[in-house]
């Protein structure tokens, strides 16, 4: 996504008062045995640390990058599936809560922008993701009681040409809060041959599990 990321567009236009109806996604306990999810912990460069439950087969890879906090993945010669959370942060970002900015967020998105997906899709780097679709942005969850968008997506990653996946299809799970006065990003992405309703379930799955412990 673009350095000007939808929620600091928002920033500059200033909250909104109006809260949407939020739906709460945190996984339950059923479905994190169901997909045999086990507690990662992660600790921020700020002291934040929060944890999320994964497959254990996805393996930890931190990336050295200043926006890159940490990732998980697998590679095989038939899928690739990472997770990858980022870090964001801005002087307008460190007086505002998790809340009035999702809040914000969602007024934007549904009054000013009639809700019109193509305008989140804008906000890509075209030149990276082909043939994309967003197909869903959704402005009103909770995950242990903390204020969360998601955005879903799909198309054709152009950094995997001259490779066995070069014109696979992706799907990409994003998940973006603010916590310590940062933006936080949960990329869920899968590509290969795969079942979508398995991957959909597991991808949701996962991010039902973020709780920030401080």
């Amino acid at each position: 996504m673009k350095k000007l990321l939808l929620v600091f567009i928002i920033l500059l236009n200033g909250c909104s008062d109006k809260s949407p109806k939020y739906n709460d996604i945190t996984t339950s306990e059923r479905d994190i045995q169901y997909y045999e999810l086990n507690e990662r912990t992660i600790e921020d460069d700020n002291g934040t640390i929060f944890e999320i439950k994964i497959p254990d087969y996805l393996i930890e890879n931190k990336i050295e990058k200043p926006a890159n906090v940490t990732s998980f993945g697998i590679s095989s010669d038939e899928m690739i599936m990472t997770i990858l959370i980022n870090k964001r942060e801005s002087r307008s970002s460190q007086n505002i809560s998790n809340k009035d900015i999702i809040d914000a967020t969602y007024n934007e998105f549904v009054n000013n922008w009639n809700s019109d997906l193509n305008k989140i899709q804008e906000l890509m780097p075209q030149g990276i993701y082909k043939n994309l679709q967003v197909v869903s942005f959704t402005a009103d969850l909770k995950i242990d009681n903390k204020y969360f968008l998601e955005k879903v997506s799909y198309y054709n990653d152009s950094r995997l040409l001259n490779t066995s996946f070069e014109g696979l299809q992706s799907l990409d799970y994003v998940y973006t809060t603010h916590h310590n006065g940062r933006q936080y990003t949960i990329s869920i992405v899968f590509y290969g041959d795969y079942s979508i309703a398995s991957f959909i379930g597991l991808a949701r799955s996962i991010a039902g599990t973020i709780k920030f412990l401080n």
